[in-house]
C-alpha cells in the first residue's frame, strides 16, 4: 500500500507574470527565487511533501525542467492556464492529503516557524477548515493559505466565478463557506509591515538587497531569517524605499496593458531603449499594469532590460507590430530623424481612431497633433502645444544624493555608443589635464568601441556598469556627452563638464542649458582641456555647480507625473 502524504505544500508558479515575466527563475544570491521558496519549506517539520504546480505549455517548460533537475515533484496542468484552483485541486486529488498548505511561488521569505505553527493549530482543531490571524494582529507574512482536506473541498465547491478560480481563497471572501480558526502569530512579525512578494523589478531589487546582505555573513545552508529581515529594515529604512511605491494588484480588478515602442543602434544610441525600460518599470510598479516593449534593433541581453520584450529587425516590422496592437495605451519613443515620419503619422491616426490612447515621448513631440499627450522628459522644448508636457520636473530619473569619495575620481561618460567618437582623442586630453591625485574612470557604453589609450594612460575603463547612478553620485567631477547620463548627473548634484555637442543638440537648447548654470560647457574640442583644468582644480567651481544642479534636481518628479498622465488617459479610454 502506498503511503499518502499527510501534509502537502503546493507551490503555485508560472513564468507568465505580466509585470515580471520569468520571475521564479531569476537569481537570489546565486539560486533561483523558486529554489529559495523550496529551501524554506524543507525546514518545516510538519510538511511531508512539497509539490510544484504549474502549467503544461512551452513558456513554462524551463520551470518544469528546473523542478525535475531538483528532483522536486512537478504537476503540469493541461487545463485552463488561468484556473489556479483547478490546478491545485488536481494535485490534491492525486495525493489525497489530510492538510494542504498553498504557497505563492513569488514569496521567498515565507516563515517556516509560522507554517508549522498554523498547521499545528489546524491539526489540533479538526472542526476547523482553515486558519486566520486574530483581528488586530499585523504581520509581515504573505503568500500562505492553510486548509484541511474537508475545507479545501468546500472551497472548491464554492469556487464558481472567474475570480474565485484564478485566486486561492477568493470564493470564501465572496461568501463565507469555511469554518476559520483565529490564531496568534508564531512570533512578533508585526514591524515593519512591508511587501515580501516579488511582483515587479523593484520588488526583485529589494529582495536581492536583502538576500545579498544575509549571505554576505551567513553560509548557503542557512535560510534568511525573517526576524533578521525585520531588524535590518528597522535599522536601514532606506531599504524599504526600494519597493515601497509598488501598487499591489487587486484580484477583483482588471488591469489594462500598455505597449511601448522604441529603437536603438550604434548610430541612434541606447537612450530611447533605456528610458523605455525605465517607463515599463514605472507603470508596472505604480499602476500594476502589464507592459510589452517592442524594440527595433539587434537582440542583445542588457542587464537593465527585463520583462515582456519583443525584438524587430527593421522599422517595417515595428510598424506592423504597432498596427496589430490591442493594448489600451501605446507609448512611442524614437529619434525622429531616424524614422519615416509621414508613415507614422498615418499609423498613429488609424490607431487613435481605433480607440488606443497614444503618448509620444521627447523628440516625437513634433507629432503632438496625432497623439493624446506629448511628454518631453527634458527641461527644454522648442514646441508649444496644449497637450505637451515639458520641464525639469519631467525627468524620468530617481535622484541620488551626491557624495564625493576619497580618493577623488573623474568619471567620463561618452554615451552608450560614443556616437561622436570621443574615445579617439579624449583620453590623451584627460591624461594631460586631470591632476594626478584624481583617478580617471571611463565608462564604456555597451555599443561603444574601446577608447584609444596610450600605453602609460592612467584611465581605467569600466564595462557592464550596473549601478551608474551611484557611480555618478560618488564622483568628484563628471565629464559627459549630451544625453541621458548628463541629466542623471545633474539630478544627482554632480559637478559636470559637458563635452562638445555639435550635431546632437540644437543651438537654442544648448544656450538654454548654459543659462541654467548646472554644468561647464566645452563648446569646442580645444576648450575641453581648459575647462577640465577649471573643474578639477577649483573646489569653489565644483561646489557652485553642485549647488545649482541640486536645485534643479530637487524638482524631478517625472515618474509620478507620467504615472498620473497614463492613469488619467486609461480612465477615459474607450478600450478599458
Amino acid at each position: 500500500m502506498i503511503n499518502k502524504p499527510n501534509v502537502i505544500a503546493v507551490i503555485g508558479a508560472r513564468l507568465n507574470s505580466s509585470r515580471l515575466p520569468g520571475k521564479h527563475l531569476i537569481p537570489l544570491a546565486g539560486k533561483p527565487l523558486i529554489e529559495r521558496v523550496v529551501e524554506r519549506l524543507e525546514t518545516c517539520e510538519r510538511v511531508d511533501q512539497i509539490i510544484l504546480a504549474t502549467t503544461l505549455d512551452a513558456y513554462n517548460e524551463p520551470l518544469i525542467h528546473w523542478g525535475h533537475h531538483l528532483s522536486l515533484p512537478v504537476y503540469a496542468h493541461e487545463g485552463d492556464v488561468n484556473d489556479l484552483m483547478g490546478r491545485i485541486d488536481a494535485v490534491v486529488k492525486l495525493n489525497t492529503p489530510t492538510w494542504i498548505v498553498y504557497v505563492c511561488g513569488d514569496c521567498p521569505l515565507i516563515e517556516p516557524t509560522f507554517i508549522d505553527h498554523a498547521l499545528q493549530a489546524l491539526q489540533s482543531h479538526p472542526d476547523s477548515d482553515t486558519v486566520h490571524l486574530r483581528d488586530g494582529i499585523q504581520s509581515i507574512h504573505e503568500g500562505l493559505h492553510f486548509y484541511s482536506l474537508k475545507g479545501w473541498e468546500k472551497l472548491i465547491d464554492a469556487s464558481k466565478s472567474v475570480m474565485s478560480r484564478e485566486h486561492v481563497g477568493y470564493a470564501n471572501r465572496e461568501k463565507t463557506v469555511l469554518a476559520s480558526l483565529a490564531i496568534d502569530d508564531s512570533d512578533d512579525f508585526s514591524m515593519p509591515k512591508h511587501r515580501i512578494s516579488v511582483d515587479t523589478m523593484a520588488d526583485y531589487q529589494f529582495m536581492s538587497a536583502v538576500y545579498e546582505r544575509w549571505y554576505s555573513t551567513h553560509g548557503q545552508n542557512e535560510i534568511v531569517s525573517l526576524k533578521w529581515v525585520q531588524r535590518t529594515l528597522r535599522q536601514e529604512p532606506l531599504l524599504l524605499t526600494i519597493n515601497s511605491h509598488v501598487r499591489q494588484k487587486k484580484p477583483n480588478q482588471a488591469y489594462p496593458s500598455v505597449s511601448i515602442f522604441c529603437h536603438y543602434s550604434a548610430a541612434i544610441g541606447l537612450g530611447h531603449l533605456r528610458r523605455c525600460a525605465r517607463i515599463a518599470g514605472i507603470l508596472q510598479e505604480n499602476l500594476g499594469l502589464g507592459t510589452h516593449i517592442h524594440i527595433q534593433g539587434e537582440k542583445i541581453k542588457f542587464p537593465w532590460l527585463s520583462g515582456n520584450v519583443s525584438w524587430h529587425n527593421d522599422e517595417a516590422q515595428l510598424q506592423t507590430a504597432f498596427m496589430t496592437e490591442t493594448s489600451a495605451l501605446a507609448l512611442l519613443d524614437f529619434k525622429i530623424a531616424a524614422v519615416d515620419v509621414d508613415t507614422w503619422k498615418g499609423l498613429l491616426t488609424q490607431q487613435h481612431n481605433n480607440g488606443i490612447r497614444l503618448i509620444a515621448l521627447d523628440q516625437l513631440s513634433a507629432l503632438h497633433s496625432y497623439v493624446d499627450l506629448a511628454f518631453v522628459p527634458s527641461f527644454y522644448s522648442d514646441i508649444q502645444a496644449d497637450n505637451l508636457s515639458c520641464g525639469w520636473e519631467n525627468y524620468l530619473l530617481t535622484p541620488v544624493t551626491n557624495r564625493p569619495v576619497t580618493p577623488p575620481y573623474c568619471l567620463v561618460l561618452t554615451g552608450g555608443s560614443d556616437a561622436l567618437g570621443f574615445g579617439n582623442y579624449l583620453p590623451d586630453i584627460l591624461d594631460k589635464a586631470v591632476p594626478a591625485e584624481y583617478e580617471i574612470l571611463w565608462v564604456q557604453g555597451p555599443l561603444a568601441p574601446a577608447p584609444q589609450l596610450a600605453d602609460d594612460s592612467r584611465i581605467a575603463v569600466l564595462e557592464s556598469v550596473h549601478d551608474l547612478q551611484n557611480l555618478i553620485a560618488g564622483a568628484s567631477c563628471v565629464v559627459s556627452s549630451y544625453g541621458l547620463s548628463l541629466f542623471e548627473a545633474i539630478t544627482s548634484g554632480a559637478a559636470i563638464l559637458l563635452l562638445p555637442s555639435t550635431g546632437i543638440v540644437s543651438t537654442h537648447e544648448l544656450l538654454a542649458l548654459k543659462a541654467q548654470q548646472v554644468c561647464l560647457v566645452a563648446d569646442t574640442d580645444d576648450a575641453i582641456e581648459r575647462q577640465l583644468s577649471t573643474i578639477t582644480q577649483s573646489a569653489a567651481t565644483r561646489e557652485a555647480l553642485r549647488k545649482s544642479a541640486r536645485r534643479y534636481g530637487s524638482k524631478v518628479d517625472g515618474c509620478m507625473r507620467l504615472t498620473q498622465a497614463v492613469e488619467s488617459l486609461l480612465q477615459h479610454s474607450p478600450t478599458t
